[in-house]
């Protein structure tokens, strides 16, 4: 998004004291008539004194997002439903604060659609036609447009998505769920969906989008194409938002959520996975998908990764015997499709057994280490190799025994055969 200076959007302008007040002059009341104003402006404030400590209670700075404290989740944490407050001008006159709540809750697998949602439509014209209109086209500094819906509907999915990603994703770092993010709200993403939408077909651009650029002239490149698609469906988002006061943000939020969900559905199946996973081993549970009955019978116990090398290490390695882990260079550098973010592949490999260099498995991922954890999962799970090592490591400690209780250093069980302490 191009930044701008804050002068840009500091066009406002304060009414003078004076305006409609110190044009009338006021009659002096006689006694009676202070008695009786003093008994109505009693009154009056018995009336209204509810009203301004409720609006004294739901005030926040614009910048400021505001939490019902009546939603929680069963953790008991605070922040699911999330209130913004934002200030539009329509025009040349600015309306007041648009304040409305809605509720993000976690993805769950049932929410992924088989198909696109429907797109919500803009309910107020001007909106509709100002998120529609490239700011090359007819640009008033003074009235609202398309470059300042943009501004704001990134804001708007900026924060929509990172509640849903922080009710879902409980136990993630920040770092991976920036990525998970930035897949959700980059420009190619949101250019996409653009187009599966039509958003391009309605919109009215300058000539030099049009298949054959301006007459002589230049023409957009496809990376231009993509920033301003991209955020075509920003300025789209805020002017659903924007146009309807009472139920803008949760229609946008509705289907914003499933509109995602689509996007990032193998990442919702593999959380979906992992927390019923902990729930199986008796962990403590990560949020509430983890004790969800309808979660966990369609889920598949995941693997715990984080013990592969341990495990596979037990299951076939001794003295003299080890399982390492190489680095599997390639001509190209792979990539995560989702995140875009380099991907590594390492092997794990037996030196023993009669075997030098044997590749057991190889993993793929974001990391060396994670990689690493993969491609020894992938060792165990080859059952039939593993067996040869386990029956070889097996017979070799059972002749080692029997050297041992042959010298005497241990003695035999006689209800085993096996060795014990001498």
């Amino acid at each position: 998004m191009k930044k701008r200076s804050h002068s840009e959007f500091a066009t406002g302008t304060l009414p003078s004291s004076g305006d409609g007040v110190a044009s009338k002059k006021l009659k002096i009341p006689d006694a009676l008539s202070l008695l009786s104003l003093d008994q109505r402006l009693a009154t009056l404030s018995q009336t209204l004194l509810p009203v301004w400590k409720a609006l004294g209670k739901a005030a926040r700075t614009p910048s400021e997002p505001t939490f019902d404290e009546g939603s929680t989740n069963d953790e008991g944490n605070r922040g699911n439903a999330l209130v913004p407050t934002a200030n539009v001008a329509n025009g040349n006159t600015t309306t007041g604060n648009y304040s409305t709540a809605v509720s993000l809750t976690r993805w769950d697998v049932a929410d992924i659609p088989k198909s696109f949602p429907p797109l919500p439509s803009v309910l107020d014209p001007t909106y509709e036609r100002a998120a529609l209109t490239h700011a090359g086209v007819g640009y008033d500094r003074g009235t609202l447009n398309y470059e300042r819906l943009e501004w704001i509907g990134d804001a708007y999915l900026y924060i929509i998505s990172s509640g849903f990603i922080w009710q879902t994703f409980q136990s993630l770092p920040p770092g991976k769920c920036a990525q998970l993010r930035e897949a959700l709200v980059r420009n190619t993403t949101l250019c996409e969906y653009s187009v599966q939408y039509g958003l391009d077909r309605r919109a009215t651009f300058t000539e030099e989008f049009n298949q054959g650029g301006r007459r002589n002239g230049t023409s957009a490149s496809a990376e231009t194409r993509t920033k301003v698609l991209g955020d075509l469906f920003e300025a789209y988002t805020a002017a659903i938002i924007l146009s309807d006061p009472v139920n803008g943000l949760a229609r946008a939020s509705e289907w914003l959520k499933a509109l995602w969900s689509k996007t990032i559905a193998s990442e919702i199946v593999k959380e979906s996975r992992r927390q019923h996973y902990s729930a199986t081993v008796n962990l403590p549970a990560l949020g509430q998908a983890a004790r969800d009955p309808k979660t966990a019978k369609d889920a598949e116990p995941l693997p715990d990764l984080e013990t592969a090398k341990t495990r596979l290490a037990t299951a076939i390695a001794v003295r003299g015997v080890t399982v390492r882990y190489k680095d599997v260079d390639t001509d190209k550098q792979k990539k995560d499709k989702l995140t875009g973010l380099p991907l590594y592949t390492v092997e794990a490999v037996l030196d023993g057994w009669g075997e030098t260099h044997k590749r057991l498995g190889s993993g793929t991922g974001q990391s060396k280490k994670e990689a690493g954890q993969k491609a020894a999962q992938r060792a165990l799970e080859n059952k039939a190799l593993m067996k040869v090592y386990m029956d070889k490591k097996a017979r070799f400690l059972a002749a080692r025994e029997a050297q041992q209780v042959e010298a005497g250093l241990i003695q035999p069980n006689p209800e085993t055969g096996q060795g014990g302490a001498p």
